[in-house]
């Protein structure tokens, strides 16, 4: 599994939210985050890809980003968006797939 400044453990910016119930469940430390964390055992968090940045302005600290027990790749002074299009992300995925990316033999 390959993630892409996904917040596992949250994002400060959902603290700013109290109407949408997606944003509280965003919250650092929140009830469904520790659910979530909860029912995923170690064993399969380890098979985890975790891509993530210092650059990321919505997954804030970008560090939360990281799940535990996974492997991680920081990705360098590159937005929270702009990670889907950057060419370290797309070589992680096509790694993660097995597959020579394009222009690869």
């Amino acid at each position: 599994m390959v993630t892409v400044a996904t917040p596992h453990q949250g994002t400060w910016l959902a603290k700013g939210s109290h109407f949408a119930v997606n944003a509280r469940q965003m919250r650092p430390g929140s009830p469904w985050l520790r659910a979530l964390a909860a029912r995923e055992p170690a064993s399969r968090r380890q098979l985890f890809l975790c891509l993530w940045g210092h650059g990321d302005n919505i997954v804030f600290p970008a560090s939360n980003a990281r799940l535990p027990d996974a492997e991680h790749r920081h990705i360098a002074a590159t937005a929270h968006l702009a990670l889907l299009h950057h060419p370290e992300v797309a070589a992680a995925m096509w790694q993660a797939l097995g597959l020579p990316g394009p222009g690869q033999p």
